[in-house]
């Protein structure tokens, strides 16, 4: 429950690559198993969505960033962004 949250929200969250581009890192042999990653992908955003439309929800003044090309330690495969990100948004709370 997002909205018992009294504190400035930064959530940095991976962005998505295209699907061509994930689909690429796969050896699709058919049409069936480009559907199911096709479905797993389209789940994947949906999850991302519902997560951000959660927090946005109880925490109408969170900041939301996606960093595209970032995997899940995104702390060190965006290293500069995370931390132009950190220091903007703490910036706000002086």
């Amino acid at each position: 429950d997002y909205a018992r949250v009294r504190v400035p929200v930064l959530a940095i969250y991976q962005a998505q690559r295209p699907f061509e581009e994930v689909a690429a890192g796969y050896a699709i042999r058919n049409d069936q198993e480009r559907a199911a990653l096709r479905q797993e992908y389209a789940a994947t955003r949906a999850l991302y969505t519902r997560w951000q439309q959660d927090l946005r929800a109880g925490v109408p003044t969170a900041r939301i960033v996606e960093l595209t090309g970032a995997n899940l330690y995104m702390f060190l495969s965006n290293e500069a962004d995370i931390i132009r990100e950190v220091r903007a948004f703490a910036a706000t709370l002086e």
